[in-house]
Protein backbone atom coordinates (compact mmCIF):
# COMPACT_ATOMS: atom_id res chain seq x y z
CA UNK A 1 0.00 0.00 0.00
CA UNK A 2 3.03 2.50 0.97
CA UNK A 3 4.71 1.63 -2.25
CA UNK A 4 1.67 2.37 -4.05
CA UNK A 5 1.28 5.25 -2.58
CA UNK A 6 4.62 6.67 -3.12
CA UNK A 7 4.34 6.21 -6.74
CA UNK A 8 1.14 7.54 -6.95
CA UNK A 9 2.68 10.50 -5.31
CA UNK A 10 5.47 10.31 -7.58
CA UNK A 11 3.17 10.16 -10.72
CA UNK A 12 1.44 13.52 -9.72
CA UNK A 13 4.65 15.30 -8.96
CA UNK A 14 5.84 14.36 -12.74
CA UNK A 15 2.54 15.36 -14.23
CA UNK A 16 2.52 18.63 -12.56
CA UNK A 17 6.00 19.28 -13.31
CA UNK A 18 5.22 18.69 -17.04
CA UNK A 19 2.39 20.33 -16.77
CA UNK A 20 4.06 23.49 -15.55
CA UNK A 21 6.74 23.23 -17.89
CA UNK A 22 3.86 23.14 -20.64
CA UNK A 23 2.54 26.20 -19.43
CA UNK A 24 5.91 28.10 -19.14
CA UNK A 25 6.99 27.49 -22.91
CA UNK A 26 3.28 28.51 -24.14
CA UNK A 27 4.04 31.70 -22.29
CA UNK A 28 7.42 31.94 -23.38
CA UNK A 29 6.24 31.55 -27.40
CA UNK A 30 3.62 33.94 -26.32
CA UNK A 31 6.17 36.75 -25.23
CA UNK A 32 8.40 35.95 -28.60
CA UNK A 33 5.50 36.16 -30.61
CA UNK A 34 4.59 39.45 -29.32
CA UNK A 35 8.60 40.60 -29.73
CA UNK A 36 8.37 39.47 -32.58
CA UNK A 37 5.27 41.70 -33.94
CA UNK A 38 6.97 44.87 -31.37
CA UNK A 39 9.63 44.74 -33.42
CA UNK A 40 7.97 44.92 -37.26
CA UNK A 41 5.66 47.39 -36.06
CA UNK A 42 8.73 49.69 -34.53
CA UNK A 43 10.25 49.07 -37.97
CA UNK A 44 7.05 49.85 -39.64
CA UNK A 45 6.52 53.19 -37.50
CA UNK A 46 10.30 54.06 -38.04
CA UNK A 47 9.57 53.70 -42.07
CA UNK A 48 6.53 55.98 -42.12
CA UNK A 49 8.09 58.57 -39.89
CA UNK A 50 11.47 58.48 -42.77
CA UNK A 51 9.54 58.38 -46.14
CA UNK A 52 5.31 58.23 -45.94
CA UNK A 53 5.11 57.48 -49.76
CA UNK A 54 7.64 54.49 -49.49
CA UNK A 55 5.46 53.36 -46.25
CA UNK A 56 2.28 53.08 -48.49
CA UNK A 57 4.04 52.23 -51.28
CA UNK A 58 5.13 49.00 -49.05
CA UNK A 59 1.64 48.45 -47.94
CA UNK A 60 0.54 47.87 -51.11
CA UNK A 61 2.90 45.79 -52.25
CA UNK A 62 2.10 43.63 -49.55
CA UNK A 63 -1.07 42.95 -50.25
CA UNK A 64 -0.66 42.23 -53.98
CA UNK A 65 2.31 39.96 -52.52
CA UNK A 66 -0.19 38.31 -50.34
CA UNK A 67 -3.15 37.95 -52.90
CA UNK A 68 -0.77 36.22 -55.09
CA UNK A 69 1.11 34.12 -52.49
CA UNK A 70 -2.26 32.93 -51.91
CA UNK A 71 -3.08 32.22 -55.73
CA UNK A 72 0.56 30.60 -55.85
CA UNK A 73 -0.39 28.08 -53.06
CA UNK A 74 2.12 29.33 -50.60
CA UNK A 75 1.75 27.98 -46.59
CA UNK A 76 0.34 30.36 -44.41
CA UNK A 77 3.71 30.65 -42.70
CA UNK A 78 5.57 31.71 -45.80
CA UNK A 79 2.50 34.10 -46.59
CA UNK A 80 2.88 35.63 -43.45
CA UNK A 81 6.95 36.02 -43.94
CA UNK A 82 6.23 37.43 -48.17
CA UNK A 83 3.80 39.99 -46.22
CA UNK A 84 6.00 41.09 -43.71
CA UNK A 85 9.09 41.23 -46.23
CA UNK A 86 6.97 43.73 -48.43
CA UNK A 87 5.95 46.06 -45.57
CA UNK A 88 9.50 46.15 -45.17
CA UNK A 89 11.51 45.49 -48.21
CA UNK A 90 12.56 49.16 -48.13
CA UNK A 91 13.24 49.45 -44.32
CA UNK A 92 17.15 49.84 -45.30
CA UNK A 93 16.74 53.58 -45.86
CA UNK A 94 15.99 54.21 -42.56
CA UNK A 95 19.51 54.68 -41.88
CA UNK A 96 20.43 56.84 -44.46
CA UNK A 97 20.31 60.67 -45.41
CA UNK A 98 18.72 60.07 -49.13
CA UNK A 99 15.49 59.29 -50.59
CA UNK A 100 15.09 55.39 -52.78
CA UNK A 101 14.83 56.73 -56.10
CA UNK A 102 12.21 54.13 -57.20
CA UNK A 103 12.45 54.25 -60.95
CA UNK A 104 10.47 51.21 -63.10
CA UNK A 105 8.77 51.57 -65.82
CA UNK A 106 8.66 54.36 -68.59
CA UNK A 107 11.10 55.74 -66.62
CA UNK A 108 14.51 54.58 -66.56
CA UNK A 109 18.17 55.90 -65.35
CA UNK A 110 17.69 53.17 -62.55
CA UNK A 111 20.96 52.52 -60.66
CA UNK A 112 20.44 48.35 -59.64
CA UNK A 113 23.53 48.86 -57.48
CA UNK A 114 21.99 51.15 -55.03
CA UNK A 115 18.88 49.26 -55.11
CA UNK A 116 20.42 46.14 -53.87
CA UNK A 117 22.40 47.69 -51.34
CA UNK A 118 19.37 48.83 -50.00
CA UNK A 119 17.93 45.69 -49.61
CA UNK A 120 21.22 44.00 -48.32
CA UNK A 121 20.96 46.81 -45.62
CA UNK A 122 17.49 46.03 -44.80
CA UNK A 123 17.96 42.21 -44.76
CA UNK A 124 20.53 43.49 -42.38
CA UNK A 125 18.34 45.14 -40.03
CA UNK A 126 16.33 42.40 -40.43
CA UNK A 127 18.22 39.39 -39.21
CA UNK A 128 19.09 41.30 -35.91
CA UNK A 129 16.18 39.09 -35.17
CA UNK A 130 16.69 35.23 -35.23
CA UNK A 131 13.19 34.96 -35.99
CA UNK A 132 13.18 37.52 -38.97
CA UNK A 133 16.09 35.17 -41.12
CA UNK A 134 13.90 33.67 -43.36
CA UNK A 135 11.86 37.22 -44.15
CA UNK A 136 15.66 38.69 -44.33
CA UNK A 137 16.27 36.19 -47.27
CA UNK A 138 12.82 37.18 -48.98
CA UNK A 139 14.65 40.70 -48.68
CA UNK A 140 17.87 39.98 -50.01
CA UNK A 141 17.06 38.45 -52.78
CA UNK A 142 13.89 40.16 -54.34
CA UNK A 143 16.17 41.89 -56.89
CA UNK A 144 17.67 39.30 -58.25
CA UNK A 145 16.79 38.94 -62.16
CA UNK A 146 14.86 35.81 -63.35
CA UNK A 147 17.31 35.19 -66.48
CA UNK A 148 20.24 34.69 -63.99
CA UNK A 149 21.95 38.94 -64.34
CA UNK A 150 20.97 39.38 -60.85
CA UNK A 151 23.19 40.10 -58.31
CA UNK A 152 23.87 36.75 -57.04
CA UNK A 153 23.72 35.33 -60.49
CA UNK A 154 20.41 33.39 -59.35
CA UNK A 155 18.04 32.36 -61.81
CA UNK A 156 15.11 31.08 -62.51
CA UNK A 157 13.64 29.02 -59.42
CA UNK A 158 16.70 28.88 -57.64
CA UNK A 159 15.73 32.50 -56.88
CA UNK A 160 13.09 31.80 -53.69
CA UNK A 161 9.31 31.93 -54.91
CA UNK A 162 8.08 34.78 -52.03
CA UNK A 163 11.43 36.65 -53.73
CA UNK A 164 10.42 36.53 -57.08
CA UNK A 165 6.63 37.46 -56.33
CA UNK A 166 8.12 40.66 -54.06
CA UNK A 167 9.76 41.48 -56.89
CA UNK A 168 6.55 41.44 -59.26
CA UNK A 169 4.60 43.21 -56.90
CA UNK A 170 7.26 45.94 -56.27
CA UNK A 171 7.44 46.77 -59.74
CA UNK A 172 4.17 46.85 -60.64
CA UNK A 173 3.00 49.31 -57.33
CA UNK A 174 5.96 51.18 -58.71
CA UNK A 175 4.35 51.89 -61.92
CA UNK A 176 0.89 52.46 -60.96
CA UNK A 177 1.95 54.46 -57.95
CA UNK A 178 4.68 56.32 -58.11
CA UNK A 179 5.72 59.04 -55.83
CA UNK A 180 5.32 61.66 -58.96
CA UNK A 181 1.29 61.06 -59.61
CA UNK A 182 2.17 62.09 -63.50
CA UNK A 183 4.60 59.45 -63.94
CA UNK A 184 1.71 56.76 -63.69
CA UNK A 185 0.82 54.43 -65.60
CA UNK A 186 -2.84 52.65 -66.18
CA UNK A 187 -3.59 49.12 -65.00
CA UNK A 188 -2.90 47.06 -68.48
CA UNK A 189 0.60 49.00 -69.51
CA UNK A 190 1.88 48.57 -66.47
CA UNK A 191 1.09 44.83 -66.82
CA UNK A 192 2.14 45.03 -70.40
CA UNK A 193 5.57 46.52 -68.95
CA UNK A 194 6.10 43.23 -66.80
CA UNK A 195 5.57 41.00 -69.68
CA UNK A 196 7.78 42.24 -71.52
CA UNK A 197 10.61 41.86 -69.22
CA UNK A 198 9.23 38.19 -68.27
CA UNK A 199 12.02 35.74 -68.40
CA UNK A 200 14.04 38.38 -68.09
CA UNK A 201 13.89 40.35 -64.90
CA UNK A 202 10.59 38.81 -63.61
CA UNK A 203 9.30 35.37 -63.64
CA UNK A 204 6.46 34.94 -66.15
CA UNK A 205 4.10 32.86 -63.65
CA UNK A 206 4.07 35.80 -61.15
CA UNK A 207 3.36 38.21 -63.63
CA UNK A 208 0.41 36.15 -65.06
CA UNK A 209 -1.01 35.76 -61.60
CA UNK A 210 -0.56 39.30 -60.45
CA UNK A 211 -2.18 40.30 -63.89
CA UNK A 212 -5.21 38.27 -63.24
CA UNK A 213 -5.98 38.94 -59.57
CA UNK A 214 -5.54 42.56 -60.18
CA UNK A 215 -8.11 42.26 -62.85
CA UNK A 216 -10.67 39.61 -61.65
CA UNK A 217 -10.98 41.60 -57.81
CA UNK A 218 -10.70 44.65 -59.91
CA UNK A 219 -8.26 45.85 -57.22
CA UNK A 220 -7.70 49.79 -58.46
CA UNK A 221 -4.19 50.49 -56.69
CA UNK A 222 -4.97 54.29 -56.56
CA UNK A 223 -7.59 53.63 -53.78
CA UNK A 224 -5.04 51.16 -51.88
CA UNK A 225 -2.51 54.69 -51.63
CA UNK A 226 -3.79 55.98 -48.28
CA UNK A 227 -6.15 53.06 -46.81
CA UNK A 228 -4.67 50.41 -44.56
CA UNK A 229 -4.00 47.33 -45.95
CA UNK A 230 -6.76 44.06 -46.04
CA UNK A 231 -4.50 41.79 -45.53
CA UNK A 232 -2.63 42.34 -41.84
CA UNK A 233 1.14 42.07 -42.62
CA UNK A 234 1.32 41.83 -38.83
CA UNK A 235 -1.17 39.29 -38.12
CA UNK A 236 1.48 36.77 -37.71
CA UNK A 237 0.48 32.71 -36.71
Amino acid sequence: MKLKVSRAIEHYENNRKQNSLVIANERLIVRLKEMKVGFIRALAEALKSKDEYIYKHSSRVSRYASLVGQSMGLSEEASTELRVAALLHHIGIINTSDRVPLKIGPVTGDDPRAAQEHSERGAQILSAVPELADVADILLLHQENFDGTGPRRLIGEQIPLSSRILRVADAYDLMTNPRHADMSVSHREAIGTLKERSSREFDPKVVQDLSQIVSRDAINPYDLAGKALTVNPLALP
